[in-house]
């Protein structure tokens, strides 16, 4: 009901009286990348990453927050356990 009666601005004062406060506006970035997948993958191992080339024919992974897709192919998948 705040938020009603008056704006932001107006609350701060309010409540706080006169503050300095600094106004931003945050974004979303997803840091997903091939690299970081590769350390995620490595860590199922590589007998569940060869079975799901065997029964997929690649290892294939959509990251959840910007929906961004990756395939792994089995030359990938080798390069990851050298």
């Amino acid at each position: 009901t705040l938020i009603e009666q008056g704006s932001a601005e107006k609350i701060l004062k309010d409540f706080f009286g006169d503050i300095k406060y600094d106004e931003y506006n945050p974004t979303y970035k997803c840091l997903c990348s091939k690299e970081y997948l590769e350390g995620i993958l490595i860590s199922l191992g590589k007998n569940e990453l060869y079975d799901i080339i065997e029964k997929e024919g690649s290892v294939k992974v959509v990251c959840e927050f910007c929906r961004k897709e990756y395939q792994f192919t089995k030359q990938d998948v080798d390069g990851f356990f050298k």
